[in-house]
C-alpha cells in the first residue's frame, strides 16, 4: 500500500511540474502552450459606423483609404529594407479636414467634394491645391482618374467603417499633430507632451486594428522609437532610430530626450494579463505607459 502511494505521489508532482512549466510568465505573458482562442469581443473599444448601407458619396468617402497596389508590398515592408516605400492613402474626416499619406511623409488639409461634378478638393496647410475626378465610389472601393477625367484610373481600398466619433479614428488630424516638428526648442514638458500624443496614437491604432478585425497588421511607416511584438513593447536601439522619429521634433537632441524619457518608463513593470489577443494586451500596457508619462 505504501509503494502505491509513493508512486501515485511521484505521478501528482510530476503532472504538477508540467503544469507549471507551461504557466511560466515571462514580463507578464503567457507561454503558449496549445492555440490561442481568437478573441473578437469589441467591449469597451471606439463604436463604428458599417457604411453597407449609405449611398450618399460625400459619407462613403468619409473613412480611411489606402492605394491598392500599395497594400500587398506592405505584407512584406520592414525597416531594415533599405529603402523608404511609398504608401498612398487618405483619411477624410466628416468634419472636412483629411489626412494624406499617413504612412509616408503626411501632410494635412481641408476637403470638399463636388457630387454633380465628381471632383474632390483638397486644400492643404501648405496653400496648394489638388483637384481629384472620380469615377466611382462605393463602400469599400473609391475609383480615381490619374490626371483629369481620363486616362489610367487608381483604384483605393477601404474597410467601409467610420468611427461614430471622429476623435477616436487614429488617422484623424487632431491625433497626429505630433508629428509636425516645432519651428523652435521645447521646452521638457512640450516634449513629453509631444511623447504623449505620440502614444496616444499607438493606442488608437492598436485599437484601430482590433475594432476592424485587421487581416494585415504593420507598423511601417509611423515615427516611433518602439518595437512591438505579439504580445511585446520594446525599445529600439539607439543606432537605429532614423530620420522619421527625429523628424518630429526640433531638432535630433530633443528627440533623444524625448527617447529617454520613454525609455525609462519602459523600464517599469506593467500588468500583461488583460485576457484577449496580444493586440489588446499591448493596447492596455500602451494605456499604462500614457498614465506613468
Amino acid at each position: 500500500m505504501n509503494k502505491l502511494k509513493l508512486i501515485a505521489a511521484a505521478i501528482f508532482f510530476l503532472l504538477m511540474a508540467c503544469v507549471n512549466r507551461d504557466d511560466i510568465y515571462k514580463n507578464g505573458n503567457k507561454k503558449k502552450s496549445e492555440k490561442e482562442i481568437p478573441d473578437t469581443s469589441t467591449a469597451g473599444l471606439p463604436l463604428m459606423k458599417d457604411l453597407t448601407d449609405v449611398k450618399d458619396p460625400v459619407e462613403l468617402l468619409s473613412q480611411s483609404w489606402e492605394l491598392g497596389e500599395d497594400i500587398d508590398a506592405l505584407q512584406d515592408a520592414t525597416e531594415k529594407s533599405g529603402v523608404r516605400l511609398s504608401f498612398r492613402g487618405f483619411s477624410f474626416a466628416t468634419d472636412g479636414s483629411f489626412v494624406k499619406d499617413p504612412r509616408g511623409y503626411i501632410s494635412f488639409g481641408k476637403w470638399d467634394y463636388d457630387v454633380d461634378g465628381k471632383k474632390l478638393t483638397l486644400k492643404f496647410t501648405d496653400g496648394k491645391t489638388n483637384v481629384y475626378h472620380i469615377r466611382n465610389i462605393m463602400r469599400d472601393q473609391l475609383y480615381v482618374y490619374a490626371e483629369g477625367d481620363k486616362g489610367e484610373i487608381f483604384k483605393y481600398v477601404a474597410d467601409g467603417m467610420r468611427y461614430e466619433n471622429t476623435e477616436d479614428d487614429p488617422f484623424y488630424t487632431a491625433n497626429n499633430q505630433w508629428r509636425i516638428a516645432p519651428a523652435k526648442p521645447e521646452s521638457d514638458e512640450a516634449i513629453r507632451n509631444r511623447l504623449k500624443a505620440c502614444i496616444h496614437f499607438l493606442i488608437l491604432f492598436h485599437q484601430d486594428m482590433i475594432v476592424k478585425d485587421a487581416g494585415l497588421i504593420s507598423f511601417y511607416g509611423f515615427p516611433s522609437c518602439l518595437k512591438f511584438y505579439g504580445p511585446g513593447i520594446f525599445m529600439k536601439k539607439r543606432k537605429d532610430i532614423d530620420g522619421e522619429w527625429t523628424g518630429c521634433f526640433y531638432n535630433e537632441e530633443q528627440a533623444m530626450k524625448a527617447y529617454d524619457m520613454i525609455d525609462a518608463v519602459i523600464a517599469m513593470k506593467y500588468d500583461w494579463t488583460k485576457p484577449g489577443s496580444w493586440l489588446k494586451k499591448n493596447e492596455s500596457v500602451l494605456e499604462q505607459i500614457y498614465k506613468k508619462l
